[in-house]
């Protein structure tokens, strides 16, 4: 099988040309892309091999006009870090695969051995591919790894093309990231396995955290806010489970203590409303409003705050159980049986839960009956104020008071401005509770009231 490899550092084609030659391939090498034009025509490629930064016809131009003369052969790009942003030009054109400098050449190797069918999985429709499934995300911001990396890290260019941009061991340092962000890049992403064990290390970190006085209270709190919504990411995505349930208690008990302290509630909303929407942030943006209301109702101790905000940040779990075109389509556009069936999530979130040991049961009651209205007019069951769980009371009001913040119209509000919206909803929602949260707009340290 040939291979054509391209590259004008002569010291670094040698190598691969080498370990390329070991491994049974047929290596011709082109110092540049102007070279390696005139050597298309020589022999039929199993592969090409490019640097993806040369002098006079770059990797990116030689991609270019190798797919205008109508050649689909396998491409692999070798570059840096700070070029990794150009990927998304290079696969639009059709490139195979990149690796990221420096690479072991078990790596190529592995790329090599994919290619032919890896050129056929790219140019499928990419609603039939689900590779973003193998993947969870980290805002950018809240990327807590150290200096050197302890699992490899992604870029997304598409739901079906993920890109490495830092190995196992490799520096990346603030520079680097400010670098990235200034492309507009707002997620890194690790696979689910080290995502996993991502989120169990930031636990570790956090309960050590607790015992630093040296560092602000406002840090400590926007670290555990950044644990609550990584959790929230990663079970929305993947099976909930009794230790990742329990992770989360911890995290929103610890979000809670810190709020509190601090008196920062609607600080702590405004930052958590200047995110993109996402599951994990209107999860959490519930909890928090939900856990305020809750406090400012006096109806509820300590121990049942924590409940309200556990079953405020599952409430909405039962869409993962849903075909995902379903879960992501606007209400007003689902037909009669799409609707029907979207309106069994708090069922399926209720079952979900249930079956997690050492689920509080007032946490799935509540998941399960927070689309009920006080009037009888909500789902699953259209039962009436007296019979709805007094948590999901609040949690009803909770999630329309987050979900008509995140409207376009309302971006730009302040949430005391939002909560003034439930003196049209009187008919709908418990009214003691609505009663609670307008008194949240004189009150700027509801959680206040209490100590976690």
């Amino acid at each position: 099988m040939h291979i054509l490899l391209i590259d004008d550092n002569s010291d670094l084609r040698e190598i691969i040309s080498m370990n390329l030659q070991s491994l049974g391939y047929i290596v011709t090498e082109a110092n540049d892309g102007a070279e390696a034009l005139n050597k298309l025509d020589e022999k039929k490629w199993y592969c090409i091999i490019s640097d993806l930064q040369m002098p006079h016809i770059s990797g990116l131009m030689f991609l270019k006009i190798i797919r205008e003369r109508g050649l689909k052969i396998p491409l692999i790009f070798i570059t840096g870090f700070t070029n990794i942003i150009e990927t998304e030009e290079a696969y639009r054109l059709g490139a195979q695969a990149f690796i990221t400098k420096p690479f072991e050449p078990e790596e190529l190797n592995k790329k090599l051995i994919e290619v032919e069918s890896y050129n056929n999985i790219v140019n499928r429709p990419e609603t039939d591919i689900e590779l973003e499934d193998y993947y969870c995300k980290i805002h950018i911001d809240e990327f807590v790894m150290g200096k050197k990396i302890i699992y490899p890290v992604f870029l997304k260019l598409s739901s079906a093309k993920f890109v490495k941009i830092a190995h196992t061991g490799e520096d990346l340092d603030q520079a680097k990231i400010d670098a990235i962000k200034k492309h507009g890049v707002e997620f890194f992403y690790l696979e689910n396995a080290d995502y996993n064990n991502y989120l169990k290390r930031n636990i570790t970190i956090a309960r050590r955290l607790l015992a630093f006085r040296e560092i602000k209270d406002e840090k400590k709190r926007e670290f555990f806010i950044s644990i609550c919504k990584n959790i929230v990411e990663y079970e929305f995505h993947h099976d909930i489970s009794s230790e990742t349930l329990a992770m989360s208690l911890f995290a929103i008990h610890n979000t809670l203590k810190f709020i509190s302290e601090k008196k920062d509630f609607f600080q702590a909303l405004h930052s958590l409303h200047q995110f993109s929407p996402s599951i994990a942030e209107e999860s959490l943006l519930v909890s928090l409003i939900a856990s305020a209301i809750a406090l400012q109702s006096k109806e509820f101790n300590n121990k049942t705050v924590i409940n309200v905000s556990l079953a405020a940040l599952f409430h909405d779990f039962g869409l993962k159980e849903l075909p995902k075109n379903l879960s992501e389509l606007p209400i007003e556009k689902m037909t009669f049986e799409e609707l029907k069936l979207f309106k069994t999530h708090p069922q399926l979130g209720c079952q979900l839960l249930a079956s997690i040991k050492d689920t509080p049961e007032v946490v799935t009651q509540a998941i399960l009956h927070h689309h009920e209205h006080a009037d009888g007019s909500g789902y699953p069951f259209g039962i009436g104020r007296m019979k709805i769980h007094p948590i999901a009371r609040i949690l009803a009001i909770s999630d329309f008071l987050a979900t008509s913040w995140a409207l376009h119209a309302n971006k730009d509000a302040s949430f005391k401005s939002i909560i003034l919206l439930l003196n049209d909803k009187k008919e709908i929602f418990d009214k003691d509770f609505i009663k609670a949260a307008l008194e949240l707009i004189h009150d700027t340290e509801p959680l206040l009231k209490t100590n976690f």
